[in-house]
């Protein structure tokens, strides 16, 4: 009888220790080299686009300076008005502006508030941006009180066009006398005037003049310091990492019987979809919008099917408040985290609203 052949692998114990050493080897392979050597490349790609950031900066930094280099009223307005302008996704009527041979204000309307003015600051250092209190905001707001109380629709007339306060400035400015350092021109309530403020230095002197001279004196436009010498500033929140902030502002601007579709809490604002009809919204739905400053940029904006992916019917504010919780308790976040998205809606095929939360990742 035959024997049976048994196969026997050559350098089996040798080929198993290869096999072994590979299987040790190539973790530590991407841990001591080729992951150092990933982190290095993006390193290198980070720092060099921080350095053409930087570049690009100072480039945009030297063209305002030298905008400003020559130290021509005229000259500096054109040019800032241009940059403040290109900016502005939209005409925003100059509610007042100040130049001057170190800064040019412009203050424009971004919200439905008529007592708060949004300023670009156009420096040589580029442009700035702060939400600041209206020069004649005691005034319009007792224009509006009297209009209230006397159910007279006064206040609409504030919608009306103002002057056209560049072109103003400009033409001021041709027939400037060397004196001149600084003029500021502020529309009054009710856009039928303006007023303007000259300041000039004389005999070693600065002195301040207003036109018509018989109007009461304005905190400077021009000026950083908190009031009476300057404007008092808004603070602007960052909803996505405020939302208790977020709740309590809805919780004061909403109307008692609002019904939420849609919600989005951003960094720079909230945006919401209200079911209708209701008081002020005949329509089926509207759309709601504050801003950072948690001013209203928009008011039930009137839809005749959700926006976007919104529900069909809504929820009221605390349950809407509720189901955050929920959704956070899940994803282990806290209401102080900063979310990268915060969104309630129902998406395609849902017919009960959800809330998406996801944490910044930085």
């Amino acid at each position: 009888m035959r024997g049976r052949t048994h196969g026997h692998r050559p350098h089996s114990r040798a080929y198993s220790v290869f096999i072994l050493g590979l299987v040790v080897a190539f973790p530590l392979l991407m841990v001591f080299v080729v992951v150092p050597r990933v982190e290095e490349h993006n390193a290198r790609q980070w720092a060099l686009q921080r350095e053409a950031e930087e570049r690009a900066a100072e480039v945009e930094r030297l063209r305002f300076a030298s905008a400003f280099q020559t130290g021509d009223l005229s000259a500096i307005a054109r040019f800032c008005r241009s940059e403040i302008e290109a900016i502005l996704p939209y005409t925003h009527w100059a509610m007042a502006l100040s130049a001057g041979p170190d800064r040019l204000d412009a203050f424009v309307h971004r919200s439905q508030r008529l007592d708060s003015l949004h300023r670009f600051t156009c420096s040589p250092d580029g442009i700035a941006e702060a939400r600041l209190e209206h020069p004649l905001a005691t005034a319009i707001r007792a224009r509006q009180a009297a209009a209230l109380e006397a159910e007279s629709g006064v206040e609409n007339a504030d919608y009306r066009s103002p002057p056209e306060l560049w072109g103003e400035l400009l033409a001021k400015l041709q027939r400037a006398d060397a004196g001149v350092r600084r003029i500021e021109l502020v529309v009054l309530p009710g856009h039928e005037a303006y007023l303007t403020r000259w300041t000039r230095r004389q005999d070693g002197d600065v002195v301040s003049t207003t036109e018509p001279a018989d109007v009461p004196e304005f905190p400077s436009l021009a000026s950083d310091l908190p009031p009476p010498d300057g404007l008092a500033q808004r603070e602007a929140t960052r909803w996505s990492a405020s939302v208790d902030a977020a709740f309590e502002l809805l919780r004061r601007e909403l109307p008692p019987d609002a019904r939420i579709a849609q919600a989005r809490f951003d960094d720079d604002g909230i945006r919401l979809a209200l079911r209708g009809p209701m008081p002020g919204l005949a329509a089926a739905y509207g759309s709601i919008e504050f801003d950072a400053y948690g001013e209203i940029v928009d008011w039930l904006y009137p839809y005749d099917e959700p926006p976007g992916f919104g529900c069909a019917t809504g929820i009221e504010l605390a349950e809407l408040r509720r189901r955050f919780d929920a959704a956070c308790a899940r994803l282990g976040c806290r209401p102080e985290s900063h979310f990268s998205i915060a969104d309630y809606a129902c998406g395609q095929g849902r017919e009960q609203g959800a809330w998406s939360l996801y944490l910044q990742s930085y």
